[in-house]
């Protein structure tokens, strides 16, 4: 494994662990409430993380077993990867994307845990067992930066989880 993508791991890892474990500590109710109609639930804001690293967990395993056909990533998607994690970084807000599926209202801190556990093991294997060389080719198609690599899509999880981090934070001040 590239020690550079296993470093960004652990430190993705340790985040969503920190956070988790200071969510144990407060009543399930309060994470299930959203700050106002329509919006989403700390609960629901934490699904639509982990349902996106499942989602890239099966797409890089189905499009790596044709090696072959997995392209370079190219300048232009660096440039839009990097225009995605400054208006991630913004006040700006936006949908999610339709392909995702909507976030349960049911779900619970300690079962999406466990799931959330799952995938990121998963994804750990997959790095595990991917060869350097096809880590830094385009294996995930991301809907606005184009395909990216390995290196770059934990990337993404980070400024994708720091973005949804604050949700957290605010939705926790309103509904307490």
């Amino acid at each position: 494994m590239i020690a550079k993508n296993e470093q960004r791991f652990q430190q993705l890892e340790d985040k969503r662990r920190q956070l988790t474990d200071e969510l144990l500590s407060l009543d399930e109710a309060v994470l299930t409430l959203p700050e106002k109609e329509g919006a989403w639930s700390v609960l629901q804001c934490l699904h639509h993380l982990y349902i996106t690293e499942w989602g890239t967990d099966k797409y890089i395993r189905k499009k790596t077993q044709k090696p072959e056909t997995i392209p370079p990533v190219d300048l232009m998607t660096k440039v839009k990867l990097q225009v995605v994690k400054v208006t991630f970084a913004s006040p700006i807000k936006f949908k999610a994307p339709m392909r995702l599926p909507q976030a349960p209202t049911d779900i619970t801190l300690p079962q999406l845990t466990t799931d959330w556990d799952e995938v990121r093991g998963n994804l750990h294997e997959l790095m595990e067992t991917l060869p350097d060389d096809l880590q830094q080719k385009g294996l995930f198609r991301h809907p606005l930066a184009g395909r990216i690599s390995m290196s770059q899509t934990l990337n993404f999880f980070d400024f994708h989880f720091d973005r949804h981090l604050g949700q957290v934070r605010r939705i926790l001040k309103n509904v307490s």
